[in-house]
Parts: C-alpha cells; sequence; structure tokens
C-alpha cells in the first residue's frame, strides 16, 4: 500500500496507529502481519507493506533486472483490474516484466497457496488473469529463500538509493556502463577507482545503472563488496 494512503488514515487511538493501518489493510481484504514502511527506488514511491514476504516480495521485484516496474498499491491495482472487468482475487502487487505481459502476483505462505482447494482456486485465478492478458503466479518463502542471497544484498543497498534519491546521476550511470562496456566487465573496486567522486555518488550510479540493465552487477551469489563483479548488459 502507498505511504500516502496510509497518512489519511484515522484510528480510534491516535498513539496505536498501527492499528489504524492494519484496519486499512483489512479493509481491503488483506491480513496484516510484520508492518514495513521501505522506499521503492525503481518506482520512486513510498511503500507499508503487510507482511515480512511481501517485503520480500518488493526486495526482489526492487533487485531484479527482469522487472521493469511493478505496484503493491491495492487500490491502484484493483482499479485497473476492475476497469477491464476482473472480477477474480484481489493479488498483492503487479509486475512488468522485460518482454512480457503484465503479472499479477498472489504473496502468500505455501502452505496457505496449496492447502486444501486453495490449488483448484489458483487455476482458477490463472483463468481469469489469462482471459485479460494477464499472468498469475504466487511467491512464497521458498522463493525468497531461494534468492535469500539477491533479497540480502538488496537490503543494504536500498537504504543508501533512499538516502540519494533526489541525486541526478544519469550521465555518471553512462559513464559507468560504457566503461563496463570497454573493458568487458570489472570489480566494484575498479569502478570506485576509475572515478574520482564522492564514493557513495558512485555506488548510487552503479545500482541505479543495474536496475536500468544498463550493466549487471552480481548480486545473486555472494555478499556484495569491493571484489563483485560488475559486467555489460547481455539482455536485449
Amino acid at each position: 500500500m502507498q505511504a500516502s494512503t496510509i497518512k489519511t488514515a484515522r484510528g480510534r487511538n491516535p498513539l496505536k496507529a498501527s492499528q489504524a493501518v492494519r484496519a486499512e489493510f483489512r479493509r481491503r481484504g488483506k491480513r496484516p502481519g510484520n508492518l514495513t514502511y521501505f522506499y521503492g527506488p525503481k518506482v520512486d514511491r513510498d511503500w507499508v507493506l503487510r507482511s515480512s514476504l511481501e517485503f520480500a516480495a518488493t526486495l526482489d521485484a526492487e533487485a531484479s533486472q527482469d522487472v521493469t516496474w511493478y505496484s503493491c498499491d491495492p487500490d491502484s491495482i484493483w482499479c485497473e483490474l476492475s476497469a477491464g472487468g476482473y472480477k477474480g482475487s484481489k493479488p498483492d502487487m503487479i509486475q512488468q516484466r522485460r518482454a512480457a505481459s503484465r503479472t499479477l502476483v498472489d504473496v502468500s505462505y505455501e502452505h496457505d497457496a496449496t492447502h486444501g482447494g486453495r490449488a483448484q482456486q489458483r487455476r482458477l485465478r490463472e483463468s481469469q488473469a489469462s482471459a485479460l492478458g494477464y499472468v498469475w503466479t504466487c511467491y512464497t518463502e521458498e522463493d525468497a529463500m531461494r534468492k535469500q542471497v539477491l533479497l540480502m544484498n538488496w537490503l543494504a543497498i536500498n537504504p543508501v538509493l533512499q538516502q540519494f534519491r533526489r541525486l541526478d546521476v544519469g550521465a555518471l550511470q553512462t559513464e559507468i556502463s560504457g566503461l563496463i562496456s570497454v573493458r568487458q566487465g570489472t570489480t566494484v573496486a575498479e569502478v570506485y577507482a576509475a572515478f574520482k567522486l564522492q564514493r557513495a555518488h558512485v555506488f548510487v550510479a552503479l545500482m541505479r545503472a543495474h536496475q536500468r540493465r544498463l550493466l549487471t552487477v552480481e548480486i545473486t551469489r555472494k555478499p556484495f563488496g569491493l571484489a563483485t563483479t560488475v559486467v555489460p548488459w547481455s539482455g536485449p
């Protein structure tokens, strides 16, 4: 949910703001768990996320080079879907993937996704979404565990992008991607050495270039550090 929506929530007890936030989620048909405030640099939005698993899914969307845009705001998602005649279950997130249809994401734990008649419900959702040109998928704790290194890396990266959210490094992104292209790959340490600027500014430009698919920072296998490799973007 967008943080701006939460700011308009009204509760009976102003000293227990979380109760008002949880009530807003329940009013939209969602069960709140551990609430997290999160800035999404890829879409330049402040989110309030309703569970730890939804937080993991959002980190994944930010770090993934396949996801070009996403939203986890139930109001705007439902507005888009209902305008197209969709009458199925409400997804938790909508994503635009590179060279693919928009994807509706159900964020739920594996037991909840497969227990009882949920498997049949999922097939029905997939059919309903497909009829309107969407893809329906689930994001579970198994997805989060499989991408644990990526998520932990982005958990450390994101606060710096938030701190410098208004910093203009467009030209620097282009210069860094050009360097990576000429060298056909290098390390984070060598990128820092090549630019006599504040390290934080170079870092922000590097990670934004990663999100824009100007290059690829290898953050899926090992913890991020000076020895992390940076290679040219290899996709279309």
